[in-house]
């Protein structure tokens, strides 16, 4: 089923006829939601045996749009629009080329290193 939505998805939008907002974020939602269906094999099933279109999909997901959209609006409109009631989680960090390990905040800077905490396991919870 995952080759089936990501087929459907890359080839959907080659030629597709799209208005000035669709053709701005077309491949960028295209590509966002080929690594949705690589996520979830239930969402990748909606897109592959529906009768939707990529284009429709892109139009949908940019319409009412003015002079400004958010990627997150876009790409949450795009992911309903195959799968109603979808809901798109986004967590962004920065890595100041340090591995994270300046991914503190000014709070919580101090001359010293942060100490390390072990890790605690418990056979109760492992085994339920």
């Amino acid at each position: 089923m995952l080759n089936q939505a990501l087929e459907k998805l890359e080839k959907g939008i080659k030629g597709a006829k799209l208005s000035r907002h669709g053709k701005a974020v077309s491949t960028h939602v295209v590509e966002t939601l080929k690594e949705f269906c690589r996520q979830n094999g239930e969402f990748a099933q909606a897109v592959a045996q529906s009768d939707k279109t990529v284009a429709d999909c892109v139009e949908a997901a940019v319409k009412g749009a003015g002079n400004y959209l958010s990627d997150f609006d876009v790409y949450s409109r795009a992911a309903g629009f195959w799968f109603e009631g979808a809901k798109v989680k986004f967590t962004m960090t920065i890595d100041l080329g340090d591995e994270g390990f300046s991914n503190v905040t000014a709070d919580e800077a101090s001359p010293e290193p942060p100490a390390k905490k072990g890790l605690s396991l418990s056979l109760d919870e492992l085994l339920k």
